[in-house]
């Protein structure tokens, strides 16, 4: 049985811990009530991992706030930890939700924080992305021996994300922008419109890994770290433009980086190509308009602004002043430029492998149909038609462009989908030599 009692001015407990030893422990009680229920808790704990109980969900004290600054200092990649306590920081650790004991949070108190986060007008992947962390937060705490209650996430649902067409540039506009590129990163901006490639990725792309006799480069790790954003390595094959880019670029390199820095150093994650861009579309005229402002206005408090498509100085008809231009670039992110390398290979209505006379493409259906691999059998003249193909991937930066078009479907499955394809994928040859690359 615990006891208390009081010395030099703080009250200790006295109990039996898991092995059957006697324990004396300080505590922060300041009254022999608060002490006497201490004691009953901790001697209650001891006698469960005594005898092999797991804790009750009511015997831990620690707060939300408290649960996730755990996390986010020993469970957290080192990746995210900036980001998610951004996250947690705003919705969770400084609001009345982080604050309740964490044996009183429920699927209740959650949602009511989602719908806040809603009537603020943030998005739903906003919201999901904080559901989905309180979710890992539980869920590794369970783990740990932390929390042993239910995790409350799993009772909220998740909101519905609308899905966005992202800008890209044109195949005429590369070429409108690429000049306007700083010096510094024309090279990386053109090496991302050909290979699809992450930041990341190009950031931390080395010498070694690209061969330009075999024409072939190898994606394999994102900044500093051993592998990529999806945990696989990617041969991309270089294109015949992209060969002189990287010629020059390694040629320029004074380290073992093909893109670094000014000192010869990898690009830090901070880098951003996206005011780069932004800025480079706003030279090149890639805008959605022109926001002419008069700045002596804009002083007095009493901004005046007029909207044109063009940059032309114009002249205030209030009192006669040049109204300053200001090109508002397209809403566009570096890591749009992918879709570029996935709509310039996409389209393309065939590609012939050597060593076989079949000729197998990617055609984009109509709005709202699968993407489908039209093979055409030239040996027979056939005419073209659609067929749910083996798994035939005419260019690797294709698939890492727009991974979701491929899946990875083996002869089994194509031929088990209907009986008429079976009798297409049977009149097709099964072993083909796949040596296309995105010319």
């Amino acid at each position: 049985m615990a006891n208390v009692y009081s010395k030099s001015g703080k009250w200790y407990l006295r109990y039996k811990d898991a092995g059957g030893r006697w324990v004396d422990r300080v505590t922060q009680a300041e009254t022999k009530t608060e002490a006497k229920r201490l004691s009953g808790e901790v001697q209650r704990n001891a006698e469960r991992h005594r005898l092999g109980i797991a804790e009750s969900p009511s015997d831990c004290c620690l707060t939300l706030a408290e649960l996730c600054d755990w996390w986010l200092k020993n469970r957290c990649p080192p990746a995210r930890e900036y980001n998610e306590r951004k996250r947690l920081q705003r919705h969770v650790l400084a609001s009345p939700l982080g604050r309740t004991p964490i044996r009183f949070v429920s699927a209740g108190l959650i949602e009511n924080q989602l719908r806040r986060m809603e009537e603020q007008n943030l998005s739903a992947a906003t919201i999901n992305g904080l559901r989905g962390t309180l979710g890992t937060v539980f869920n590794r705490a369970r783990k740990a021996g932390i929390w042993t209650g239910p995790n409350p996430i799993q009772d909220v649902e998740s909101r519905r994300e609308p899905k966005k067409v992202r800008a890209t540039l044109r195949a005429e506009e590369v070429s409108v922008l690429l000049p306007h590129v700083p010096r510094d990163w024309q090279a990386l901006f053109a090496t991302a419109l050909l290979t699809g490639m992450r930041k990341g990725e190009l950031f931390g792309l080395k010498k070694s890994d690209v061969d330009l006799q075999n024409r072939m480069l190898l994606v394999a790790r994102s900044y500093d770290k051993p592998t990529t954003k999806g945990g696989h390595a990617d041969i991309v094959p270089i294109s015949q433009p992209l060969i002189q880019v990287l010629e020059g670029a390694i040629q320029e390199s004074s380290s073992e980086y093909v893109f670094p820095d000014r000192n010869g150093r990898m690009r830090s994650p901070a880098a951003d190509p996206q005011k780069v861009l932004r800025h480079a579309m706003a030279r090149a005229g890639l805008v959605v308009r022109y926001d002419h402002i008069r700045r002596r206005c804009k002083a007095n408090g009493a901004p005046h602004v007029e909207q044109h498509q063009d940059g032309q100085l114009r002249t205030c008809s209030a009192c006669g002043m040049k109204l300053w231009p200001k090109a508002i670039p397209r809403a566009m992110r570096f890591h749009d430029l992918r879709h570029y390398a996935e709509r310039r290979i996409m389209p393309t209505p065939a590609a012939t492998f050597s060593g076989n006379a079949v000729a197998v493409g990617i055609i984009r259906g109509p709005p709202g149909t699968p993407r489908r691999r039209l093979l055409v059998d030239i040996w027979a003249g056939r005419r073209a038609r659609w067929s749910c193909a083996p798994s035939l991937a005419p260019s690797a930066a294709c698939r890492r462009a727009s991974r979701s078009a491929w899946f990875p479907s083996t002869r089994a499955r194509a031929r088990g989908r209907s009986r008429c394809g079976r009798r297409r994928i049977g009149a097709i040859p099964w072993r083909l030599s796949v040596a296309a690359y995105a010319g």
